[in-house]
């Protein structure tokens, strides 16, 4: 195939006069973003920018890396941001929570998602040989997106978490010691 000066400067100027000024909506339409958190987070209170993100009521977050799915690659950071007070749910030892999730990606922007998510020990084998002690998920029926900044700035849609963590390191009466270990899977929906 080849590839002449003039189709290069074709694809430059697209590049850079008229895709910016297509709308977010136009640019993510019909697209589903997937990212992956892998790994163990600690707490923090989260500042600057990501916490004039943050719906009123979050506290502290657990911040772990976001990576893609496919190659591994670390793209950005995630943080998980507690909005309340975990709700029980049957005798099992699992409970609901209302999440803010922040998916702050390298140069590209964030996404803050608020999810109600569910969360259940996890039973099909022990957390030594998985790394997992619970099974988290939240399939949301509306939009979940809260706000956003850069490129997802007006961006609307749902964001479905699932997926497990490792909560042996967790201590609730002192989180700024604790950890928790990721590995979720994010399908950010974008609406039309």
């Amino acid at each position: 195939m080849v590839f002449n000066k003039a189709k290069l400067v074709l694809l430059v100027f697209i590049t850079l006069f008229l895709l910016p000024n297509i709308s977010v909506a136009d640019r993510f339409s019909n697209l589903n973003l997937v990212v992956q958190w892998k790994g163990k987070g600690g707490f923090e209170f989260p500042s600057g920018k990501i916490a004039n993100l943050l719906p009123p009521g979050a506290g502290g977050c657990f911040v772990t890396d976001m990576v893609n799915p496919k190659t591994g690659w670390t793209i950005g950071k995630g943080y998980d941001c507690l909005l309340g007070a975990p709700n029980p749910v049957g005798d099992g030892g699992g409970f609901t929570i209302t999440t803010a999730y922040v998916l702050e990606f390298k140069n590209q922007g964030t996404i803050v998602t608020v999810n109600n998510v569910t969360v259940q020990p996890a039973l099909d084998a022990p957390p030594e040989e998985t790394g997992i002690t619970h099974i988290v998920g939240d399939f949301p029926a509306e939009q979940t997106i809260y706000s956003g900044s850069r490129r997802f700035k007006k961006a609307e849609g749902s964001v479905r978490v699932s997926g497990g963590n490792d909560l042996r390191e967790l201590d609730l009466l002192s989180p700024e010691t604790s950890f928790i270990t990721f590995d979720y899977l994010f399908v950010v929906s974008f609406d039309d």
